[in-house]
């Protein structure tokens, strides 16, 4: 094997193994959203902060936020939300103990950019769900019964971060909001590499055509 041969292997080499990890990067979507990993021991995907905790039911797990000691607490995830991303759904339970209409607790859900800018809200609002424990709700998606579900059509291909949060203002009664199969759903269309992808392969088709005109020269 030729000297140019070997040279070319290398390169070669080196820019699929770069394109692959880069691939494998961007791919990283949303994880554990069934919570069938113990997020508290394990910090399996989620970050939390303040009251939280992951229960099972009948074999069925699920996480859960409190307004308890710390009057609130949130759990959140960053991943890269994919080109062909159409929806994010997600089922929730909202139990109420607070028993003064005057000390409302609510739940909230995020869905930001890389520049903590919303990627989905209601008007004039940087959530997307938002339910008082009364039962008031501000909605940008579709509720049915249980179920959220918000359209993410055309906001794929980018690093987003999901946060579901609950403020308390009552000081004695515990609220809970349970929450289950939290799903990005993605379409058809075809995947967009990457942009450093793209570059690689661009590097690389270069970096061969220059090889071949030294040999040339």
């Amino acid at each position: 094997m030729s000297r140019l041969i070997k040279q070319q292997s290398f390169f070669a080499a080196i820019l699929l193994s770069l394109t692959l990890m880069m691939a494998q990067s961007a791919s990283a979507g949303l994880t554990n959203g069934d919570f069938e990993i113990d997020f508290i021991s394990n910090d399996a995907g989620w970050d939390y902060d303040g009251d939280v905790d992951h229960d099972e039911d009948g074999g069925n797990n699920f996480g859960i936020i409190f307004d308890g000691v710390n009057y609130g607490g949130e759990i959140w995830q960053e991943f890269y939300l994919p080109s062909n991303a159409v929806c994010l759904s997600f089922d929730f339970e909202m139990d109420t103990y607070d028993v003064d209409d005057n000390e409302q607790d609510y739940f909230y859900a995020f869905l930001i950019d890389d520049n903590d800018d919303p990627l989905v809200n209601n008007p004039g609002f940087d959530d997307f769900y938002y339910q008082t424990q009364n039962g008031y709700v501000e909605n940008a998606g579709t509720k049915v019964g249980d179920t959220i579900s918000i359209d993410l059509t055309g906001m794929g291909g980018q690093w987003v971060e999901l946060i579901f949060a609950l403020e308390g203002d009552g000081p004695i009664y515990d609220t809970a909001i349970y929450l289950d199969n939290v799903v990005v759903k993605t379409g058809n269309a075809p995947t967009v590499p990457a942009p450093g992808a793209l570059l690689l392969g661009t590097i690389g088709v270069s970096s061969i055509g220059w090889l071949r005109r030294r040999r040339m020269l």
